[in-house]
């Protein structure tokens, strides 16, 4: 929990890079292996 709260706030930081969408994607995945 701690570390999704973590990516949450580097989200908001990388809100406005291109690159976003993939990166959720690897953390989409990520959260439904844990």
């Amino acid at each position: 929990m701690r570390s999704f709260h973590v990516f949450m706030l580097f989200e908001t930081s990388l809100d406005n890079n291109s690159d976003i969408a993939h990166f959720k994607l690897k953390m989409e995945k990520y959260s439904i292996i844990k």
